[in-house]
């Protein structure tokens, strides 16, 4: 028996030499993030904003779970104006090694003004990968496929009742929400995003000075297609993802922001946006409305990344509107100035209603 013991402990090296060698390559920004015990207050519950329901009665939000393709329980979350009828609606997919609860101050602002927004924690983040201890397992293929579920669902007639709807993303949903516009054949919930395509700090590509060299992520991209569950520990840098020092604190601390990604999720991520950039900006819907915003400091993806693809992009309508200064959570910026990048998107989408 001592040779099978032998071989485990090789192959537990390996595998460890492979997870630092694609943490300081294939994620050169993402750090790891140290075991910290989650920020709590008095009575032992985790410090979070206050919710909608807490803070303004003009917004309702509820919470659920519904079951998606592959038998996957997914958290899900709605935000929608009590005392009016909303006049559009947002589906929404976030960003890598977050969840849809740290959006609940944004989308309170986008009900008060009329749009219901509906969003889902993504296969392998969030609750929904806490619930099943599977952090960070997902791919391209199965985000897509699980968005066109949601899409399918939430966009449909008898749901929407003859309002716009419009699909939008944050940085490595942002890439993902591209994509779904992009594929071919098309998806079969297109059709019904009438309103418009909204980008948030998009991952079309790294930014320069922390980008992973093209041979680190083929590799690991390589690893992930034949061992697409292997895990790695990696993390957005704190310092990154906004100016507001409470934000940093918060997003360290916040027990479903997991370091835990796979493989085959980052690779899909990485290769996936440098595509949309290199070749499928060319099967975008010329007449779905474009808008993406982007911060000029932003230190995780790329501002000049995204600008290029809305310049190559033939949308009849497209709109490229950057941020001097921000940070990648342009929405999570100090004081008003997050509400610059909320309110514009939101008047961006209001001027779409009646198009």
């Amino acid at each position: 028996m001592g040779w099978i013991n032998k071989a485990k402990r090789a192959d537990a090296q390996v595998n460890a030499w492979l997870e630092q060698f694609l943490t300081d390559g294939l994620c050169s920004h993402l750090t790891p993030i140290p075991s910290l015990s989650p920020i709590q207050d008095s009575s032992g519950s985790f410090i979070h904003p206050p919710s909608a329901s807490e803070r303004m009665s003009s917004v309702s939000e509820q919470t659920g779970w519904e079951e998606g393709p592959g038998k996957c329980s997914f958290f899900t979350k709605r935000w929608t104006p009590t005392g009016k009828e909303s006049i559009a609606k947002l589906i929404f997919l976030h960003g890598f090694m977050e969840h849809i609860s740290r959006y609940d101050h944004v989308f309170q602002r986008y009900a008060e003004a009329g749009i219901e927004v509906f969003a889902f924690d993504q296969r392998g983040f969030g609750q929904t990968a806490a619930r099943t201890k599977t952090q960070g397992q997902t791919s391209w293929p199965a985000g897509l496929k699980d968005a066109d579920f949601f899409i399918m669902k939430e966009a449909s007639p008898e749901c929407c009742n003859s309002r716009k709807v419009f699909l939008m993303g944050h940085s490595m949903g942002g890439g993902l929400a591209f994509a779904y516009t992009t594929r071919s054949p098309p998806r079969e919930g297109l059709p019904l995003i009438t309103g418009g395509l909204v980008l948030s700090s998009p991952l079309i590509e790294q930014t320069p000075g922390v980008a992973a060299a093209g041979a680190l992520i083929r590799l690991g991209s390589f690893l992930g297609a034949v061992l697409p569950k292997l895990t790695l520990k990696v993390g957005v840098a704190s310092k990154d993802i906004s100016r507001d020092p409470v934000i940093q604190e918060q997003y360290v601390h916040d027990p479903l922001c997991a370091p835990v990604g796979t493989y085959k999720g980052v690779g899909d991520m990485l290769l996936g946006g440098q595509q949309l950039l290199s070749h499928d900006y060319k099967l975008y819907p010329s007449t779905l409305p474009l808008l993406a915003v982007h911060g000029t400091a932003d230190n995780v993806t790329w501002h000049d990344a995204t600008q290029q693809l809305v310049e190559k992009t033939n949308a009849a309508d497209k709109t490229f509107k950057d941020f001097e200064g921000f940070y990648h959570e342009m929405h999570n910026e100090p004081g008003d100035d997050k509400f610059k990048e909320i309110d514009f998107i939101i008047q961006w989408i209001l001027s779409h209603v009646s198009k």
